[in-house]
Protein backbone atom coordinates (compact mmCIF):
# COMPACT_ATOMS: atom_id res chain seq x y z
CA UNK A 1 0.00 0.00 0.00
CA UNK A 2 0.82 3.93 -1.10
CA UNK A 3 -0.57 5.46 1.85
CA UNK A 4 0.90 4.98 5.57
CA UNK A 5 -1.15 5.12 8.94
CA UNK A 6 0.05 7.36 11.10
CA UNK A 7 -0.23 7.75 14.81
CA UNK A 8 0.71 10.74 17.36
CA UNK A 9 1.38 9.85 20.66
CA UNK A 10 2.67 11.59 23.65
CA UNK A 11 2.60 9.29 26.70
CA UNK A 12 4.85 8.96 30.21
CA UNK A 13 4.95 6.14 32.32
CA UNK A 14 1.61 7.12 34.29
CA UNK A 15 -0.30 6.87 31.19
CA UNK A 16 -1.81 4.43 28.37
CA UNK A 17 -1.70 6.27 25.70
CA UNK A 18 1.41 4.63 24.30
CA UNK A 19 -0.68 1.31 24.99
CA UNK A 20 -3.51 2.70 22.92
CA UNK A 21 -1.72 2.79 20.13
CA UNK A 22 0.26 -0.19 20.66
CA UNK A 23 -3.11 -2.40 20.57
CA UNK A 24 -4.27 -0.05 17.08
CA UNK A 25 -1.30 -0.86 15.81
CA UNK A 26 -1.12 -4.68 16.36
CA UNK A 27 -4.87 -4.63 14.87
CA UNK A 28 -3.91 -2.63 11.97
CA UNK A 29 -0.70 -5.03 10.58
CA UNK A 30 -3.25 -8.45 11.60
CA UNK A 31 -4.91 -6.59 9.12
CA UNK A 32 -2.99 -4.60 6.62
CA UNK A 33 0.12 -6.67 6.61
CA UNK A 34 1.93 -4.57 4.14
CA UNK A 35 0.49 -1.03 5.06
CA UNK A 36 3.63 1.08 7.05
CA UNK A 37 3.01 2.30 10.91
CA UNK A 38 4.39 5.34 11.56
CA UNK A 39 4.42 6.96 15.30
CA UNK A 40 5.23 10.00 15.66
CA UNK A 41 6.43 11.24 19.20
CA UNK A 42 8.06 13.96 21.61
CA UNK A 43 11.82 13.59 22.63
CA UNK A 44 10.33 12.45 26.19
CA UNK A 45 7.97 9.75 24.93
CA UNK A 46 10.68 8.61 22.19
CA UNK A 47 13.64 8.32 25.46
CA UNK A 48 10.88 6.52 27.60
CA UNK A 49 9.86 3.96 24.98
CA UNK A 50 13.32 3.13 23.77
CA UNK A 51 14.18 2.04 27.42
CA UNK A 52 10.95 0.59 28.72
CA UNK A 53 8.63 -2.63 27.70
CA UNK A 54 7.14 -0.48 25.26
CA UNK A 55 10.16 -0.95 22.75
CA UNK A 56 8.07 -4.31 21.97
CA UNK A 57 5.90 -2.04 19.78
CA UNK A 58 7.87 -2.08 17.47
CA UNK A 59 6.77 -5.23 16.09
CA UNK A 60 4.07 -3.60 14.44
CA UNK A 61 5.31 -0.14 14.44
CA UNK A 62 7.85 0.39 11.50
CA UNK A 63 9.42 3.80 12.37
CA UNK A 64 9.50 5.75 15.44
CA UNK A 65 9.44 9.86 14.13
CA UNK A 66 11.17 12.04 17.17
CA UNK A 67 10.41 15.41 17.60
CA UNK A 68 11.32 18.04 19.33
CA UNK A 69 8.71 20.16 21.02
CA UNK A 70 8.63 24.06 22.82
CA UNK A 71 9.40 23.61 26.23
CA UNK A 72 7.33 23.85 28.95
CA UNK A 73 4.00 22.48 27.01
CA UNK A 74 2.21 20.19 29.44
CA UNK A 75 1.76 16.47 27.21
CA UNK A 76 -2.19 17.29 26.06
CA UNK A 77 -0.52 20.52 24.18
CA UNK A 78 2.19 18.75 23.11
CA UNK A 79 0.21 15.81 21.48
CA UNK A 80 -2.02 18.60 19.84
CA UNK A 81 0.90 20.48 18.65
CA UNK A 82 2.74 17.20 17.02
CA UNK A 83 -1.00 16.47 15.21
CA UNK A 84 -1.95 19.89 14.21
CA UNK A 85 1.66 20.02 12.46
CA UNK A 86 1.84 16.59 11.23
CA UNK A 87 1.75 17.11 7.70
CA UNK A 88 5.42 18.93 8.10
CA UNK A 89 6.83 15.76 10.05
CA UNK A 90 5.72 13.27 7.64
CA UNK A 91 6.25 12.50 4.09
CA UNK A 92 3.81 11.13 2.00
CA UNK A 93 0.34 9.86 1.80
CA UNK A 94 -0.94 8.69 4.91
CA UNK A 95 -3.77 7.66 7.03
CA UNK A 96 -3.28 9.40 10.75
CA UNK A 97 -5.63 7.26 13.30
CA UNK A 98 -6.16 8.25 16.77
CA UNK A 99 -4.96 5.88 18.70
CA UNK A 100 -8.46 4.43 20.96
CA UNK A 101 -9.04 2.55 17.77
CA UNK A 102 -8.95 -0.60 16.74
CA UNK A 103 -9.04 -1.89 13.07
CA UNK A 104 -11.30 -4.87 12.09
CA UNK A 105 -11.06 -4.78 8.64
CA UNK A 106 -8.58 -4.70 5.39
CA UNK A 107 -8.48 -0.73 4.43
CA UNK A 108 -7.15 -1.66 0.93
CA UNK A 109 -9.51 1.11 -0.57
CA UNK A 110 -7.31 4.01 0.84
CA UNK A 111 -4.99 4.21 -2.21
CA UNK A 112 -8.16 4.47 -4.38
CA UNK A 113 -9.73 7.66 -2.13
CA UNK A 114 -10.60 10.47 -5.02
CA UNK A 115 -10.04 13.58 -2.21
CA UNK A 116 -6.76 14.97 -0.69
CA UNK A 117 -7.84 15.76 2.43
CA UNK A 118 -10.94 13.65 3.95
CA UNK A 119 -12.57 12.85 7.21
CA UNK A 120 -15.96 12.09 8.06
CA UNK A 121 -18.45 14.10 10.25
CA UNK A 122 -18.52 14.19 13.83
CA UNK A 123 -21.14 11.75 15.57
CA UNK A 124 -21.88 10.74 11.85
CA UNK A 125 -24.34 13.21 11.59
CA UNK A 126 -25.08 17.04 10.13
CA UNK A 127 -23.95 19.50 12.51
CA UNK A 128 -27.94 20.77 12.61
CA UNK A 129 -28.83 17.47 13.76
CA UNK A 130 -25.29 16.93 16.28
CA UNK A 131 -26.62 16.72 20.22
CA UNK A 132 -23.45 19.31 20.84
CA UNK A 133 -24.09 21.69 18.60
CA UNK A 134 -25.18 24.45 21.03
CA UNK A 135 -22.04 23.86 22.83
CA UNK A 136 -19.73 23.90 19.87
CA UNK A 137 -21.40 26.54 17.98
CA UNK A 138 -20.84 28.63 21.53
CA UNK A 139 -16.84 27.30 21.82
CA UNK A 140 -16.58 28.26 18.30
CA UNK A 141 -17.55 31.86 18.77
CA UNK A 142 -15.66 32.47 21.88
CA UNK A 143 -12.15 31.06 20.14
CA UNK A 144 -13.03 33.41 16.86
CA UNK A 145 -15.41 35.52 17.44
CA UNK A 146 -17.15 34.31 14.52
CA UNK A 147 -20.19 31.62 14.00
CA UNK A 148 -19.83 28.31 13.33
CA UNK A 149 -20.65 27.66 9.47
CA UNK A 150 -20.96 24.62 7.35
CA UNK A 151 -23.19 21.69 6.99
CA UNK A 152 -20.38 19.27 8.67
CA UNK A 153 -18.48 19.78 11.48
CA UNK A 154 -15.81 17.05 10.37
CA UNK A 155 -13.94 14.23 13.73
CA UNK A 156 -10.28 14.62 13.20
CA UNK A 157 -9.74 10.93 14.71
CA UNK A 158 -8.92 9.32 11.12
CA UNK A 159 -8.02 11.68 8.64
CA UNK A 160 -6.51 10.68 5.01
CA UNK A 161 -4.44 13.34 3.58
CA UNK A 162 -2.26 13.41 0.46
CA UNK A 163 1.00 14.92 0.44
CA UNK A 164 0.54 18.06 -2.05
CA UNK A 165 0.64 21.59 -1.86
CA UNK A 166 -3.10 21.92 -0.66
CA UNK A 167 -3.01 19.81 2.12
CA UNK A 168 0.61 21.55 3.23
CA UNK A 169 -1.22 24.47 3.31
CA UNK A 170 -4.17 23.40 5.08
CA UNK A 171 -2.03 22.06 7.70
CA UNK A 172 -0.48 25.04 8.31
CA UNK A 173 -3.19 27.39 8.62
CA UNK A 174 -4.74 24.52 10.79
CA UNK A 175 -1.97 24.50 13.05
CA UNK A 176 -2.08 28.81 13.17
CA UNK A 177 -6.15 28.55 13.95
CA UNK A 178 -4.89 25.98 16.99
CA UNK A 179 -2.44 28.25 18.38
CA UNK A 180 -4.63 30.85 18.29
CA UNK A 181 -7.25 28.94 20.06
CA UNK A 182 -5.07 27.90 22.76
CA UNK A 183 -4.60 31.49 23.56
CA UNK A 184 -8.05 31.45 23.81
CA UNK A 185 -8.58 28.85 26.79
CA UNK A 186 -8.87 26.23 24.09
CA UNK A 187 -6.23 23.43 23.77
CA UNK A 188 -8.36 20.65 21.59
CA UNK A 189 -7.73 20.66 17.95
CA UNK A 190 -11.26 20.17 16.49
CA UNK A 191 -12.66 23.91 16.90
CA UNK A 192 -9.84 24.77 15.07
CA UNK A 193 -10.14 22.28 12.42
CA UNK A 194 -13.52 23.98 11.37
CA UNK A 195 -12.06 27.56 11.19
CA UNK A 196 -9.38 26.21 8.59
CA UNK A 197 -12.42 24.25 6.77
CA UNK A 198 -14.52 27.72 6.51
CA UNK A 199 -11.83 29.04 5.23
CA UNK A 200 -9.99 26.88 2.59
CA UNK A 201 -12.96 24.11 2.10
CA UNK A 202 -10.66 21.70 1.45
CA UNK A 203 -12.16 18.78 3.50
CA UNK A 204 -14.39 16.38 1.71
CA UNK A 205 -16.36 13.54 3.42
CA UNK A 206 -15.27 9.75 3.71
CA UNK A 207 -17.24 6.50 3.85
CA UNK A 208 -18.45 6.33 7.79
CA UNK A 209 -16.90 3.15 7.67
CA UNK A 210 -13.08 4.68 7.98
CA UNK A 211 -14.04 6.21 11.28
CA UNK A 212 -16.73 4.62 12.97
CA UNK A 213 -17.39 6.43 16.10
CA UNK A 214 -19.72 3.71 17.96
CA UNK A 215 -20.55 5.55 20.72
CA UNK A 216 -22.58 7.96 18.25
CA UNK A 217 -23.70 5.67 16.16
CA UNK A 218 -24.46 1.41 15.80
CA UNK A 219 -24.56 1.93 11.83
CA UNK A 220 -21.00 1.47 11.13
CA UNK A 221 -20.07 -1.74 13.66
CA UNK A 222 -20.50 -4.29 11.72
CA UNK A 223 -19.30 -2.49 8.13
CA UNK A 224 -16.38 -0.44 10.02
CA UNK A 225 -13.13 -0.85 9.16
CA UNK A 226 -11.67 1.27 11.94
CA UNK A 227 -13.64 1.41 15.10
CA UNK A 228 -13.42 4.56 17.08
CA UNK A 229 -14.24 4.35 20.79
CA UNK A 230 -13.45 8.33 22.90
CA UNK A 231 -12.81 5.83 25.48
CA UNK A 232 -11.87 8.80 28.02
CA UNK A 233 -15.42 10.14 27.75
CA UNK A 234 -16.86 6.69 28.85
CA UNK A 235 -14.99 6.17 32.57
CA UNK A 236 -18.47 4.54 33.60
CA UNK A 237 -19.62 2.50 30.49
CA UNK A 238 -19.08 -1.09 30.24
CA UNK A 239 -20.85 -1.87 27.12
CA UNK A 240 -17.27 -3.05 25.49
CA UNK A 241 -13.64 -3.79 27.21
CA UNK A 242 -12.30 -0.53 24.37
CA UNK A 243 -14.69 1.79 26.85
CA UNK A 244 -12.33 2.10 29.21
CA UNK A 245 -8.64 1.43 30.00
CA UNK A 246 -8.69 -2.21 31.07
CA UNK A 247 -7.27 -3.40 28.19
CA UNK A 248 -4.63 -1.38 27.65
CA UNK A 249 -3.63 -1.93 31.69
CA UNK A 250 -3.09 -4.95 30.64
CA UNK A 251 -1.04 -4.77 28.40
CA UNK A 252 0.98 -2.32 30.43
CA UNK A 253 1.63 -5.03 33.13
CA UNK A 254 2.23 -7.75 31.06
CA UNK A 255 4.64 -6.06 28.13
CA UNK A 256 3.24 -7.27 25.29
CA UNK A 257 -0.06 -8.09 23.58
CA UNK A 258 -1.00 -11.30 25.63
CA UNK A 259 -3.26 -13.82 23.91
CA UNK A 260 -5.93 -12.54 25.67
CA UNK A 261 -5.39 -9.18 24.64
CA UNK A 262 -4.78 -10.54 21.02
CA UNK A 263 -8.84 -12.19 21.59
CA UNK A 264 -10.39 -9.14 22.94
CA UNK A 265 -9.11 -7.14 19.49
CA UNK A 266 -9.86 -10.00 17.35
CA UNK A 267 -13.56 -9.96 18.26
CA UNK A 268 -14.02 -6.08 19.09
CA UNK A 269 -17.03 -6.54 16.91
CA UNK A 270 -18.91 -8.84 19.09
CA UNK A 271 -17.61 -8.48 22.59
CA UNK A 272 -19.91 -5.92 23.90
CA UNK A 273 -22.01 -6.64 26.97
CA UNK A 274 -24.97 -8.69 26.65
CA UNK A 275 -27.03 -5.95 28.28
CA UNK A 276 -26.40 -2.89 25.89
CA UNK A 277 -29.21 -0.96 24.60
CA UNK A 278 -29.29 1.34 21.59
CA UNK A 279 -30.61 4.79 22.13
CA UNK A 280 -32.15 6.78 19.59
CA UNK A 281 -34.84 9.03 18.34
CA UNK A 282 -37.10 10.71 21.69
CA UNK A 283 -35.27 8.45 24.00
CA UNK A 284 -31.76 9.88 22.74
CA UNK A 285 -33.06 13.58 23.53
CA UNK A 286 -33.38 12.54 27.31
CA UNK A 287 -30.19 10.98 27.43
CA UNK A 288 -28.47 14.29 25.81
CA UNK A 289 -30.54 16.44 27.85
CA UNK A 290 -29.36 18.46 31.63
CA UNK A 291 -31.24 16.34 33.63
CA UNK A 292 -29.67 13.25 32.60
CA UNK A 293 -26.61 14.78 32.43
CA UNK A 294 -27.00 16.17 36.43
CA UNK A 295 -28.23 12.85 37.51
CA UNK A 296 -25.32 11.24 36.15
CA UNK A 297 -22.95 13.68 38.02
CA UNK A 298 -24.86 12.82 40.62
CA UNK A 299 -24.14 9.23 40.09
CA UNK A 300 -20.23 9.46 39.46
CA UNK A 301 -19.61 11.97 42.59
CA UNK A 302 -22.38 11.09 45.49
CA UNK A 303 -22.93 7.59 44.87
CA UNK A 304 -25.33 7.49 48.45
CA UNK A 305 -27.02 10.09 47.13
CA UNK A 306 -28.24 8.51 43.89
CA UNK A 307 -29.56 6.01 45.36
CA UNK A 308 -31.53 7.64 48.04
CA UNK A 309 -32.80 9.76 44.98
CA UNK A 310 -33.76 6.67 42.98
CA UNK A 311 -35.68 5.14 46.01
CA UNK A 312 -37.64 8.67 46.60
CA UNK A 313 -38.66 8.66 42.79
CA UNK A 314 -40.25 4.78 43.21
CA UNK A 315 -43.66 5.55 44.19
CA UNK A 316 -44.30 8.60 41.84
CA UNK A 317 -42.82 6.31 38.95
CA UNK A 318 -44.84 3.58 39.42
CA UNK A 319 -48.04 6.03 39.93
CA UNK A 320 -47.19 7.87 36.62
CA UNK A 321 -46.66 4.67 34.68
CA UNK A 322 -50.11 2.97 36.54
CA UNK A 323 -51.79 6.28 35.19
CA UNK A 324 -50.51 6.16 32.49
CA UNK A 325 -51.98 2.57 31.49
CA UNK A 326 -55.55 3.58 32.65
Amino acid sequence: MKTKAVYVVVSGSQDVYFEQAWVSAWSLKHHNRGMEVVCVVDEATYTHVMNSHRRGALAVMDRIVRVTTPEGMSPMLRSRWLKTGLRRHVAGDFLFIDTDTVIVAPLTEIDQLDGVLMMVPNGHCRLADSPERDNLERTFRKIFDQPLKGEKYYNSGVIYCRDCADTRRFYDRWFEHWQHSVRRGVAIDQQALQRTQQELGLITEMDGAFNAQVRFSVRYLMTGKILHYFNHMLPLNDATPFYHSGVYEQVKRDGTISPAVERLILQARENYAVQSYIVAGRELEVRNGNAFRLLRLVYERWPRCYRLLDLICKLPCSLLIRFKKC
